[in-house]
């Protein structure tokens, strides 16, 4: 079963209201998604894996906005947060970093500033689709820890 599959008998599974968009051409970047998708830099949510006292996590963020090692850190109860070479990605999820899906069965945060928009833009496990998700309903399927984790 491919990421993508997986990724949809998961949201089925939750009862999730959710939309996979194919596009064809591969998003690799929140600019890709922007142009490609039609929707406002900030609305895609790139979904970086990163490690916190030995614990891999996925943290969404804007596409608008960097992410701040020390403030994740924080918000995952350890030091600062770093991120995962692509064979550690690679291994824990079955993608490389520029397809990592929203839900990715890793225990996830999400940035707060999330939940000011309607929908989310993100990652499906394949370059060639993309999840369109409320953030409560992501935060849901997820569980994610809600928290302050991008620089001001």
């Amino acid at each position: 079963m491919t990421v993508l599959e997986q990724l949809r008998a998961q949201l089925d599974q939750a009862n999730a209201t959710y939309e996979l968009i194919h596009h064809g051409t591969p998003i690799r970047s929140a600019e890709d998604g922007e142009r490609v998708l039609g929707v406002q830099r900030g609305d895609t949510t790139p979904t970086l894996v990163v490690v916190v006292g030995g614990q891999v996590t996925a943290a969404i963020l804007p596409g608008d906005r960097r992410l701040d090692a020390r403030k994740t850190g924080q918000a995952l109860g350890g030091g600062r947060a770093t991120l995962v070479a692509a064979a550690v990605v690679e291994t824990a999820i079955g993608v490389g970093p520029g397809a990592v899906p929203l839900v990715s069965g890793l225990p996830t945060v999400m940035d707060a500033s999330l939940f000011e928009r309607p929908w989310l833009y993100g990652g499906a496990g394949d370059e060639s689709w993309t999840l369109k998700i409320a953030p409560q309903e992501l935060q849901r399927v997820t569980g994610a820890l809600v928290a302050d984790i991008c620089r001001e």
